[in-house]
């Protein structure tokens, strides 16, 4: 009967942990998606298209990796998906072209002249970016059906901070119950271990590969440019997860193998 409650508990941790998984990085995927897929690769097509004698392929790349790790970019998308929600009309290539103008020392550095900042400003202005921003907005506000309405709850309730401490709560109280039935820490150990191992395989080698895959289905049935959904946050997770699991056998196996002895 002990046996069978702990590997019911195990089983539930296993699908707390991949729920809060989802909790701890649906956000950072979503932003870092829509910032490096729509925001970013827009204004790498505007350096593209404006050529200068001075700035070499070698520079220009550079530049491209600097917008690439750029944080005040991802942090505008934070930003914009509130506004999408709230029906708010933002001006993207403003903001775009304000980082520009509190970045021109940096472009100065690899050969940008004022002349040259200003048009790429232009360029930017006169991007499809704040069409495409206000697409998304409409077809979000105009949605009849409601179903994605339904779907930004869902994601609202899946990032919250509530459901974060929940599965927080409840993982506690899960090993906690497991401690006290198996009165044995090396047991514990071990039905604590094969949920964070088993999450973290799925996790890293099926969620992800599953989010990949639907990346590929958008991109070749729908007219959108390749999308590259971003899901280091859940790698990072899922690996974090494996490395304890395994840490937490070891220690398992280090236990038993000294009660062993000692008998």
């Amino acid at each position: 009967m002990k046996k069978f409650i702990c590997i019911l508990l195990s089983i539930i941790l296993t699908i707390i942990l991949m729920i809060l998984s989802i909790n701890i990085g649906i956000h950072d995927m979503l932003i870092k998606t829509f910032s490096n897929s729509i925001v970013k690769e827009e204004i790498n097509n505007v350096i593209d298209n404006i050529k200068i004698d001075n700035v070499n392929e070698e520079k220009i790349s550079e530049i491209k990796e600097k917008i690439k790790n750029n944080k005040d970019i991802e942090n505008m998308i934070s930003k914009y998906f509130e506004a999408i929600i709230n029906n708010e009309n933002i001006d993207i290539a403003y903001d775009i072209n304000n980082i520009l103008e509190e970045n021109k020392d940096v472009l100065k550095e690899y050969g940008y002249t004022e002349e040259n900042i200003d048009n790429l400003k232009e360029e930017i202005q006169n991007s499809n970016i704040n069409q495409t921003y206000n697409e998304i907005k409409n077809n979000i506000n105009n949605d009849t059906d409601n179903k994605i309405t339904v779907i930004l709850n869902i994601y609202n309730f899946l990032k919250s901070n509530t459901l974060r401490y929940i599965l927080l709560i409840s993982s506690i109280l899960i090993c906690i119950v497991i401690a006290l039935v198996q009165k044995s820490i090396s047991k514990m150990l071990l039905y604590i271990s094969l949920p964070l191992l088993i999450s973290g395989i799925l996790l890293t080698f099926g969620l992800v590969n599953i989010i990949g895959l639907v990346s590929t289905y958008i991109t070749n049935n729908t007219s959108a440019t390749a999308l590259n959904i971003n899901t280091s946050l859940f790698k990072t997770v899922g690996y974090t997860y494996i490395i304890i699991g395994i840490i937490l056998t070891i220690i398992y196996i280090v236990i038993k193998k000294a009660k062993k002895k000692s008998l």
